[in-house]
């Protein structure tokens, strides 16, 4: 569950999990329980839609969390229904302090969408790009951070 907080450089969107906080109310004025909170709350870093390199029939969104001292990645990818015929293998890769780190692999045919959630032994702000590429290694999408 995604809550936008407001602090004094503006917006700070902090993902949850589920269940947020018990939530007292009289009249106008509300209280929360802490002891509802969940044990960890992720700081999202960066989220982009990732640019095709060439014409391809596969389309993604990778959003960085902070988790601790390390990255959290969360892809989701659709590979359109009209797409050409067969199936595809495609692979996710992080570029993170001048390492090149390939994080997953998948199939992938007319129709498909795909989630996948990876954690990276990086800070997240060491992350300088993020790709989708085909079974050849050839990068078809990427993202810059």
């Amino acid at each position: 569950q995604w809550s936008p907080h407001m602090t004094a450089g503006g917006r700070l969107p902090i993902c949850m999990s589920t269940p947020i906080s018990r939530k007292d109310c009289w009249r106008n004025c509300c209280a929360c329980s802490r002891r509802w909170l969940p044990a960890v709350v992720e700081q999202v870093v960066a989220q982009r839609q990732l640019q095709p390199l060439e014409q391809t029939p596969i389309s993604a969104e990778v959003t960085i969390l902070r988790d601790g001292d390390r990255a959290r990645l969360v892809m989701t990818g659709a590979y359109a229904e009209t797409a050409y015929g067969g199936t595809w293998k495609y692979g996710l890769v992080v570029n993170t302090g001048g390492k090149r780190v390939e994080l997953d692999q998948w199939s992938a045919g007319p129709g498909t969408e795909v989630r996948l959630e990876r954690t990276v032994d990086a800070d997240p702000d060491a992350i300088s790009s993020v790709e989708i590429t085909s079974g050849s290694g050839r990068t078809v999408l990427v993202g810059t951070f």
